[in-house]
């Protein structure tokens, strides 16, 4: 998250992350694509990938916004800078922290600590970047000024799965495969069940 950080800080940029897992079987930002068209829309600060093991069993799945996938997402650098800025630092500070105390600060689960940290602040904590969040299609958490609306999505999970062992039945529509629930060699079998390896 730090490099992640930095480049939102040093250029205004946005900011699209994929771990190397991570496999694009095509264009994530073609039209039609779920992430290239929640980007287009030019409205979210924070677009993720749902962490979800299997296929949701239902077509119309949405994701409740607590959590996600940090090894495929999509930050928006030039929307509102300080505040994806802060966002960022505050999941920095919170690794900086368990490093400190605890002598180990995995950066990718924290970031969904601190989000929902801003989910239950409403408001009340200066420290995380935004004072409110909005999920796509949700209600705001809180009032505040647009400025400090942390406005999120998620990916079509069916578009963009994470780990699922049955992505290869329906690989017509698969943009992006992430490997996970998985480690070594069997991160391999999987990228291999979809065509990827």
């Amino acid at each position: 998250m730090m490099i992640v950080l930095q480049i939102l800080n040093l250029t205004g940029l946005d900011v699209a992350f994929s771990d190397a897992d991570n496999v694009f079987r095509g264009d994530p930002f073609a039209p039609g694509a779920s992430l290239g068209a929640l980007i287009r829309e030019r409205r979210y600060d924070y677009v993720y990938q749902p962490e979800l093991h299997q296929r949701p069993k239902r077509r119309d799945y949405k994701s409740p916004g607590d959590g996600g996938n940090t090894g495929f997402f999509y930050a928006a650098g030039g929307r509102k800078p300080a505040s994806i800025q802060g966002l960022f630092r505050a999941v920095v500070a919170a690794v900086d922290e368990n490093l400190r105390t605890k002598g180990k600060g995995a950066d990718q689960p924290l970031f969904w600590t601190v989000v929902k940290r801003l989910l239950a602040s409403r408001g009340r904590d200066a420290t995380l970047g935004f004072e409110c969040a909005q999920l796509c299609g949700k209600k705001p958490t809180c009032a505040s000024a647009n400025e400090l609306l942390l406005e999120y999505c998620s990916m079509d999970p069916f578009r963009h799965p994470t780990g699922w062992d049955d992505a290869h039945e329906t690989l017509d529509e698969v943009v992006t495969y992430h490997a996970n629930y998985a480690s070594g060699s069997e991160k391999i079998h999987k990228l291999r069940r979809v065509g990827l390896w």
